[in-house]
């Protein structure tokens, strides 16, 4: 990609101007207008199905979904990715591809880290594996996207060797970008983009859907915690896995590293700063909407994780 054009996609938004200019929050209502935090792509889109968004910078992003497959394609820079507790570090040329499904968030980034969002609804991705092999690695991912109940998926292309795929990416963009009224041209150049992803079997650094048993046990145990925030208890999830509380107990501390009261913590910690940066919740509200009583004992939590407290944290 040419440098006049890394110019005009690193150039601050005027979101990226409130954040600068002291709003310390992402405005929740410009990405959606639901209660939990799943980006809606109506918000993100003009007439079409497919659209750019420059990842916001200089600010966390918390923990979200969409409603749509999204890719990001680090341009410049780096960027930090966080999906199931774990961090996926994005480097120039690498290319996250996301499922509907997914939930993530995004760790700050600064000016010169440019990360190009795109947003794809399920009525092009239909129009656009029309013709594509059914056995293609990328038909299988768009496939389950298209379902109404599908798995969480990601997959994570290293190019920065591969200027043919790197080049289409660019036309993509330019495409969008320039507001090419050839519509089929962007359909089919997105087409040409997951055939060649198919290529090189060397570009393709992480896939979510090889998981082993440990990955699944780790998803089931997040997954009742999360669903259960306020009331979650070693016994009930003992009771979900069918085994008893000791192995339980045990369990959770070998895949996480941590027992269970300090996992439910972790999850209630970071249930509380999502909302305090995405909502008008009173800090009260949120003490109770996560489940706890003991204010104190949330105070102390939370500082210890964010270093200051929860209104100095919101307003930073």
């Amino acid at each position: 990609m040419n440098e006049e054009f890394i110019k005009r996609l690193s150039k601050i938004s005027l979101e990226e101007q409130d954040i600068l200019n002291g709003d310390k929050t992402i405005k929740k209502s410009f990405y959606t207008s639901k209660d939990s935090f799943n980006i809606e792509g109506k918000k993100l889109l003009s007439s079409s199905n497919i659209n750019i968004k420059v990842h916001t910078r200089f600010i966390d992003f918390p923990l979200h979904s969409h409603d749509y497959l999204e890719m990001m394609y680090v341009v410049k820079g780096k960027i930090t990715h966080i999906i199931n507790h774990e961090e996926i570090h994005l480097e120039e040329g690498d290319l996250l591809v996301m499922n509907k499904y997914l939930e993530h968030s995004i760790k700050k980034a600064d000016i010169n880290d440019i990360g190009v969002n795109f947003i794809i609804t399920d009525e092009f991705l239909i129009n656009v594996i029309e013709k594509m092999d059914k056995d293609l690695l990328l038909y299988k991912f768009i496939e389950n996207n298209l379902k109404t109940n599908g798995k969480s998926e990601y997959l994570l292309f290293r190019l920065k060797n591969k200027l043919s795929i790197l080049n289409i990416l660019d036309n993509i963009i330019y495409l969008i970008e320039e507001k090419d009224d050839e519509y089929k041209l962007v359909q089919e150049t997105t087409r040409l983009l997951f055939s060649y992803l198919n290529i090189f079997d060397d570009i393709l650094i992480s896939d979510s859907r090889k998981e082993t048993k440990e990955d699944s046990e780790k998803k089931i145990i997040l997954n009742y915690i999360k669903k259960n925030i306020r009331f979650a208890t070693l016994y009930e999830l003992s009771k979900q896995l069918k085994y008893s509380i000791e192995y339980t107990s045990r369990k959770v501390k070998k895949l996480f590293d941590k027992n269970f009261k300090e996992l439910l913590t972790d999850e209630r910690i970071l249930l509380a700063s999502n909302l305090l940066k995405t909502t008008n919740l009173t800090v009260i509200e949120i003490i109770n909407k996560v489940g706890y009583e003991n204010k104190s004992y949330f105070h102390r939590e939370f500082k210890k994780r964010y270093g200051e407290t929860p209104h100095k944290w919101r307003n930073h």
